[in-house]
This record gives structure tokens, sequence and C-alpha cells, in this order.
């Protein structure tokens, strides 16, 4: 049974990373699924050198890899999920919840408590960018994070523009803004979390 050298592995993920797959758990998926329709097409027959097999194997192939790039992204949404909901329903992430909750119990600055998602958003995105999508690696889990909190930034802030009387409303209610705020920024430290565990996991299965 015929097998690709190293060199051989080495030179398709050479060939995808400047095809623009640049995520290195995406591009290794797609390096073991090439690898092994090659390994397929030289055991049922085909004698040529592999850099002609590997050419007309991408011809035929090579669109339709970067499209399954669709696919890669939605099992990291998935995965993300999946992470987030056990970690929001463990009793860490209950505890968390309540500890924020009860050092919100004791302001009653309407100012700083709305004003608190936005600020610790800020904070989480400038520390996440420094220790967990600073790498010579990039990883499709991990940078995919920061999607959703771009999408908290943005739901934030469509929220304060466009409420009518918010504060009014607000006041009286105090108690109501803190446990949003509270689930905000739970919900914000558990995606940082999240995407350290992935950086740690990714750099441990790719190295």
């Amino acid at each position: 049974m015929q097998r690709l050298s190293r060199e051989n592995i080495q030179f398709i993920d050479n060939y995808l990373k400047n095809s623009d797959v640049l995520f290195t758990d995406i591009r290794v998926e797609m390096v073991d699924h090439v690898a092994s329709d090659m390994e397929a097409l030289m055991n049922e027959g085909d004698s040529r050198e592999f850099y002609y097999i590997f050419k007309d194997y991408m011809i035929k192939n090579k669109s339709g890899l970067l499209k399954d790039n669709k696919q890669y992204y939605k099992a990291s949404d998935k995965k993300i999920l999946r992470s987030l909901t056990k970690k929001v329903c463990s009793f860490k992430g209950v505890t968390l919840f309540f500890l924020i909750l009860f050092i919100f119990n004791f302001i009653n600055e309407f100012s700083f408590v709305k004003n608190a998602p936005i600020v610790v958003i800020i904070l989480i995105g400038i520390l996440y960018f420094f220790s967990v999508n600073k790498n010579k690696e990039r990883y499709s889990s991990v940078e995919r994070i920061t999607f959703y909190f771009m999408i908290i930034y943005y739901i934030i802030n469509v929220f304060k523009i466009t409420n009518f009387n918010y504060e009014t409303v607000i006041i009286m209610n105090l108690t109501r803004l803190k446990i949003v705020s509270a689930l905000i920024i739970f919900v914000l430290i558990m995606l940082f979390i999240t995407g350290f565990e992935f950086k740690k996991e990714y750099e441990l299965k790719y190295k």
C-alpha cells in the first residue's frame, strides 16, 4: 500500500496555505482529505509522479475544497455554542453569574451599571487579542469567537441608541438593568474562557 511522503504532505499544506486556507485546523483537515484521496488514486494504479497526480486532482477538486470552508465555519459555530452552553450551565458558570450580580447589587449608580458592559467588552477584547488571538498559527474556532464579541458589541450599541426614554424607564427599575448588565458581562467572560481553552487545545493538537 503506497503512502505519501512527509515532503508530499508538506507540499499539499503549502499549496493550501498559498490558496488562502489560512486557519491551521481547517488546513489540517483538508490536507488529510486530499492526502487520503491521493493515496487512493495511487493504490488504484495511477503510477505517475506525485506532482502530476496532485495537479490533476486539484484541477478537478480545488473549487469544491475551498467552498467546503463554509462547512468548517458551521462546525466551529457548533463547537463554540456547545462549549459555551456547557460552561454557562455548569456550577462554576452559575456561581460566576451570581457573583457578578452580587457585585452589581452594591452599585446604585445608573450610568455605571449602564456603561459597564461596553467597558468590559473593550477590555476583554484587548485582552483576548493579546493573550489568545495573537499567534503565528491561526485557528478558525478561536478567531470565530471574535465574531460573537462583535455581535454583542453591536447589540449593546443598538439598544442604547434606539430605545425610547431609556433612562427614565430603567431608573424606575435599576434591578432589571443590573441583571441584564451582569448577564452580558457573564457571557463575555465565558466567551473569553472558551477562546483561551480552544487555543490551548489546538496548540497541543497541531504542534
